[in-house]
């Protein structure tokens, strides 16, 4: 039968063009809502662009009207609106500008975590996860909220939490140095994390193998617990792959 509707809310990866779960996404995809997205973004970002505009390029009503609402990218919208003009890179300026630098919001990253634990999909994740447009205090922040959620969860819930950081490292979307810091508090804690969830020490497991399905990346689980006093609660019964691990990125610091 038909899958049960978990929210109300719009999928902003298909909003802004990416989503590419079809049938698979859990949230609603409108494209009457999405073409007026597309349509006010490119208004808004216009602006001055349009008053200066050269003689024979139409106004700005008449741009709108000749634009095509169903483009997906900043840079359709912009081609509809300016053609082949110099307008045309200011407006992609602007626009991308507007995505970047979001503050952070844990409900975006709980719906993130709810679409990949549903589809395992890894690029799709990455272009959720970029598409959020955070900037470094933001990404921080993030990483932080998916940290504290794996050392708090039941083992199921933290190992998918752990696959999803070692995706977005893999794949260029986090570096080993976004997630240190994070995790380097984390670390200080642990000792209460372990208290509330005595299954808390798991969490780390699961980075530590997440980290390893890539070796070259694999550093950014192991680093941080390099000379912090709490490290020894996770290496006690750490498997002989992680602990070469460990011992690779003591030699690299």
């Amino acid at each position: 039968g038909p899958k049960p509707c978990f929210g109300v809310d719009l999928c902003r990866s298909f909003l802004l063009g990416r989503c590419n779960r079809g049938t698979k996404c859990r949230f609603i995809h409108d494209q009457e809502a999405k073409d007026a997205q597309a349509a006010d973004a490119a208004g808004d970002a216009a602006g001055d662009a349009v008053g200066d505009q050269s003689p024979g390029q139409p106004a700005p009503a008449e741009a709108e009207e000749q634009a095509t609402p169903a483009k997906s990218s900043v840079q359709d919208v912009a081609a509809a609106l300016f053609g082949d003009s110099d307008d045309s890179d200011e407006i992609i300026e602007v626009t991308v500008d507007l995505h970047e630098n979001q503050p952070f919001d844990d409900s975006q990253l709980v719906r993130l975590l709810g679409y990949y634990a549903e589809d395992h999909d890894d690029e799709a994740l990455v272009i959720d996860f970029e598409g959020l447009g955070l900037g470094d205090q933001a990404r921080s922040e993030a990483v932080r909220h998916l940290l504290e959620r794996g050392f708090s969860e039941p083992p199921a819930k933290a190992k998918t939490i752990a696959k999803v950081l070692g995706v977005l490292v893999r794949q260029g979307a986090l570096t080993a140095q976004a997630i240190y810091h994070p995790l380097r508090g984390c670390l200080d804690e642990l000792e209460d994390w372990i208290i509330d969830n005595p299954q808390a020490r798991d969490f780390y497991t699961a980075l530590a193998h997440a980290a390893l399905e890539d070796r070259a990346t694999a550093r950014w689980a192991f680093a941080p617990l390099i000379g912090h006093p709490n490290s020894a609660m996770l290496t006690r019964n750490m498997s002989a792959d992680c602990l070469r691990a460990l011992h690779a990125a003591g030699q690299h610091r």
